[in-house]
């Protein structure tokens, strides 16, 4: 049961890095956002890294969480 706890957990606090984080890209990809110098680097393409890695960590975890809700419906199953 602790596992399931912690696994909802996970899911909730990463589903929100990876919602605020989606935010941020959106509005830097509106903008095309860059660094400015004597070549402009775009940076806007990098801010996706986070909300696409928390999202994937947030798919990861509920399979994880169903192998948890498995077990505790069918014990005798592992």
């Amino acid at each position: 049961m602790l596992d399931t706890f912690s696994v909802t957990l996970g899911i909730v606090a990463f589903g929100l890095i990876g919602w605020y984080g989606m935010e941020i890209a959106l509005k830097a990809t509106k903008v095309r956002e860059y660094s400015p110098g004597i070549i402009d680097v775009p940076v806007w393409m990098s801010k996706w890294i986070v909300p696409i890695g928390a999202f994937v960590f947030c798919i990861e975890l509920l399979l994880d969480g169903a192998k948890h809700i498995k077990t505790i419906i069918n014990p005798s199953s592992e």
